[in-house]
C-alpha cells in the first residue's frame, strides 16, 4: 500500500496513523523542510527507513539528512533504477 502526502503535516499524520515500511521524501516540501519531517517521523518510529531526494547536492545537506536518520539520499536528476534499487533494499 502506498500513501501520498501533499505536505509535511500530512506525511507526519500518515506516519502516526499507519504502519509505514519506508518513506520516499523530497527535501523541499510546501509547509516544512525535509529535515524537519525526518526528525518528526523518526520520533514516531525510529526504525522507519527514510529515503531522501533533492535537487541540491550540497555535502552539508546530505550530511544533515543522514544525521537525522535518512537511509539513502538521491540527487536529482536521478536514474529511476537508483530509486528502485534503494526501495528494494529497504523493503526486502
Amino acid at each position: 500500500l502506498v500513501h501520498l502526502a501533499a505536505n509535511g503535516a500530512e506525511a507526519i499524520h500518515i506516519a502516526q496513523k499507519e504502519k509505514i515500511d519506508g518513506v520516499l521524501l523530497d527535501m523541499k516540501i510546501p509547509d516544512m523542510s525535509g529535515l524537519e519531517i525526518i526528525k518528526k517521523i523518526k520520533s514516531i518510529n525510529s526504525t522507519i527507513p527514510i529515503m531522501m531526494m533533492s535537487g541540491f547536492s550540497e555535502d552539508s545537506l546530505l550530511k544533515n539528512a543522514m544525521d537525522y536518520g535518512a537511509t539513502y539520499f538521491f540527487t536529482k536528476p536521478f536514474n529511476i533504477h537508483e530509486i528502485i534499487n534503494g526501495v528494494k533494499s529497504v523493503l526486502l
